[in-house]
């Protein structure tokens, strides 16, 4: 796989520029095409309502729904002219995981925010990336707002398990993983790897032209996220990289404890596959 189109969803929360400069640093290093997307979601007026809600109001909200992604299509197109990308901006109107996923479904590549981050606008429901990376089956990055480095890429940690979720997700990180100055494969609990946890992955991703060091850990069962993001911690990592656990209901992706555990405690970037 190449990365020629990263999607990024746009809204107006203080932690969007460090999305998008993410996005367009990595857009930098692949020569790809940036897709802003912002979506008005809309109001959903509550059933135990008992009075409706006049049209004076409903105008209002609009006007502001309008006025924000107005303020965030100004600062994508700044963003991304000053960092020299390619790239064009999208508003949409609808439910906001389905079209975030629609549109990866033309994307190599997808950008979200953080869950319940604290946004002046648009909250961020907390399954969001399972819904996209369920829907579209195109690998996520969940930024979060912890942190304040923007670089990306450069010093990777790969989560492995020897199962289709964590191969799915180093197959679709190989363009980035090609491109970092360091990699790093962890395995926890690996007992069922042999003698020599992590040789099989590192040996096949020295195929590909990437000389990864392999690291082993044990944890409890509730206790490896924590030692994950430990780990992301000591070795400077500003990558993780893994699959996407859980079980899925419709069309959504329910994930599971270590999974969401990390997802609700990053302090790296997260590249998710499913």
């Amino acid at each position: 796989m190449t990365i020629k189109s990263i999607l990024v969803h746009c809204d107006n929360d203080k932690f969007f520029a460090k999305r998008l400069n993410m996005a367009a640093n990595l857009a930098q290093a692949h020569d790809a095409h940036v897709v802003g997307l912002f979506v008005i979601t809309p109001v959903q007026m509550p059933t135990y309502a008992a009075v409706p809600i006049s049209q004076e109001i409903w105008d209002m909200v609009r006007q502001r729904s309008e006025e924000a992604a107005a303020k965030a299509k100004k600062n994508f197109e700044e963003l991304t002219r000053r960092a020299g990308v390619s790239a064009e901006w999208r508003l949409r109107e609808g439910p906001l995981a389905d079209l975030i996923a629609d549109h990866a479904l033309y994307a190599d590549l997808v950008f979200l925010g953080q869950a319940g981050e604290p946004q002046e606008t648009g909250y961020v429901d907390f399954d969001l990336t399972g819904d996209v990376a369920f829907s579209s089956r195109r690998p996520v990055i969940t930024v979060p707002y912890a942190g304040k480095s923007e670089t990306i890429g450069r010093n990777v940690l790969v989560a492995w398990r020897p199962t289709a979720e964590s191969s799915r997700a180093v197959h679709d990180a190989l363009p980035i993983l090609q491109k970092a100055e360091r990699v790093v494969v962890l395995t926890v609990n690996s007992k069922d790897e042999g003698d020599l946890p992590g040789a099989d992955i590192s040996q096949h991703l020295a195929q590909h032209g990437v000389r990864a060091e392999v690291r082993k850990a044990v944890a409890q069962d509730m206790e490896v996220g924590n030692v994950i993001l430990n780990e992301a911690a000591d070795q400077n990592i500003d990558l993780l990289v893994m699959g996407a656990y859980g079980h899925s209901r419709t069309r959504e992706l329910v994930f599971g404890g270590a999974t969401r555990h990390l997802l609700h405690h990053m302090t790296v970037p997260v590249f998710m596959s499913r």
